[in-house]
């Protein structure tokens, strides 16, 4: 897994993203879309969630919190043809697989932006990036060209720079687009 750039094309009504890639905004998300004039972009979905803490905490071990219990891993098994994770319960180092098919699923609203990738980059930042968005300094979305060419000159190694600006800054439109920094 890598850092993965994506310059995304907002779609303008749910009806034309319905079939499309969307992402879940989480609140600073939605904050960050309102400042920059941009609630028009972004719609109501109901999304399923699997109840994996109701699961741990109430059939894998009854009574447990889910502060005590440590993902280790997700796959998807041929013989069960469904996700599984593995979690792990801290008090005893005990692993507990759990199957999808085995655990309820609740259904949540959600914000969303529903966009179509049109422009991409898979590495090249410096490691200040890095360091800067565990400390929760920057946002996963983008949504205008001086963050970018500040993100040019700030993040981006110096032999990726020519492309990131062909790639991304120069195709990227405002008010119609997102650049998302993902890994």
């Amino acid at each position: 897994m890598g850092l993965d750039i994506s310059l995304r094309r907002l779609y303008g009504t749910a009806q034309d993203g319905e079939d499309a890639d969307y992402l879940i905004l989480d609140e600073e998300s939605k904050d960050l879309f309102s400042k920059s004039n941009l609630m028009d972009k972004v719609f109501p979905r109901i999304e399923e969630y699997y109840d994996i803490e109701g699961y741990l905490t109430k059939v894998a071990v009854p009574g447990s919190r889910m502060e005590d219990w440590g993902w280790r891993m997700t796959f998807w098994p041929e013989e069960f043809d469904d996700i599984c994770w593995v979690f792990r319960y801290v008090p005893t180092n005990n692993d507990y697989e759990v199957r999808g098919a085995n655990v309820g699923i609740y259904k949540k609203p959600e914000q969303v932006v529903y966009y179509e990738t049109i422009g991409y980059q898979r590495k090249g930042m410096k490691s200040r990036f890095y360091k800067d968005c565990e400390e929760g300094k920057l946002n996963y979305f983008v949504l205008d060209k001086a963050t970018l060419e500040m993100y040019k000159e700030t993040y981006v190694v110096d032999d990726m720079k020519g492309y990131f600006q062909e790639n991304i800054i120069d195709q990227f439109v405002e008010g119609e687009m997102v650049v998302t920094f993902s890994w």
